[in-house]
């Protein structure tokens, strides 16, 4: 998992069956020895479970739980914590064991990348189809969707002529349809409703006379450096020495969550100090901010 480093936001870059297949080639490329595998995996004849299995992530990273406890979705503590609360709860805890962690972030992100999908992803199609597409999936039985699911991820999405029918109507609906995943941050579908919103906002209010393009550098900024740990510089200076580019370059590297608590800072100490606005009661401040009240 370390080694393939997959990131897929969409969800729909590529199927499992190639992911895995890249996972295995890395996985079991050769060494000195040309007749010996770096690492071999013994696999169960079933997949673990993603879903309610608190011995998922513990299991991965023994490390990072290692008495056995506060684990994810754990069905008997006492009080509910989702998936993505207790996740949060882990990157803004004192303990860095987590945000360190070379992996783990990336997996959990994905875990609930997927959750997502599952849960709020919608099928979109052109409007010129939309009668036609409606009135198929009406007849098609669920069946017959399965199989032409099944055949499709099996076959690279080809065709053949001696399929059945209902098989085939459903592999083109697959053809004509499109997954909507606005709900996923980072995906296609979140940036192009960002867009829209902004483009409503235009329409509304009308274009705005002042575009500000906000992006702090977290590596040469002496505030992430403090956040890091180095208390050895001097704010009341013009120029603090902040270390060299490398030292810099390795905190950042060692701590992205670090680094992404660092922009939301500096985004919101934008809006205090230069608006005058109130991220937490969404309203303007008392302070009228340095652009004069809004």
């Amino acid at each position: 998992m370390e080694r393939l480093g997959v990131a897929d936001p969409n969800v729909s870059a590529q199927p499992g069956r190639i992911i895995a297949r890249d996972a295995f080639r890395k996985l079991y490329s050769r060494s000195d020895n040309e007749h010996t595998a770096k690492l071999v995996y013994i696999l169960a004849s079933r997949p673990e479970k993603e879903y309610g299995n608190p011995k998922l992530l513990m299991g991965m990273f023994p490390s990072l739980f290692p008495h056995g406890i506060s684990s994810l979705e754990d069905p008997d503590r006492q009080r509910v914590v989702s998936f993505p609360s207790h996740l949060r709860a882990l990157m803004e805890s004192s303990i860095r064991d987590v945000q360190t962690h070379n992996s783990f972030i990336f997996v959990a992100w994905n875990m609930v990348s997927r959750r997502l999908a599952h849960l709020h992803s919608k099928i979109a199609v052109s409007k010129r189809s939309f009668e036609s597409v409606s009135r198929d999936l009406l007849a098609i039985s669920p069946e017959s969707i399965l199989h032409a699911v099944t055949y499709f991820e099996q076959n690279a999405g080809s065709f053949r002529d001696d399929l059945p029918d209902d098989v085939q109507k459903a592999l083109q609906l697959l053809r004509q349809v499109r997954s909507v995943t606005s709900c996923i941050p980072g995906s296609d579908g979140a940036k192009c409703r960002a867009l829209n919103e902004i483009r409503g906002y235009s329409s509304v209010l009308g274009v705005p006379h002042l575009f500000i393009t906000l992006n702090v550098s977290a590596m040469h900024s002496p505030v992430f450096q403090f956040m890091c740990g180095n208390v050895t510089f001097d704010f009341d200076t013009r120029l603090p020495p902040i270390g060299t580019g490398r030292e810099r370059a390795v905190n950042l590297a060692n701590n992205p969550v670090l680094a992404a608590r660092f922009f939301d800072f500096m985004v919101r100490a934008v809006f205090s100090a230069l608006f005058g606005w109130d991220l937490v009661e969404r309203h303007a401040s008392e302070f009228s901010g340095l652009l004069g009240p809004l």
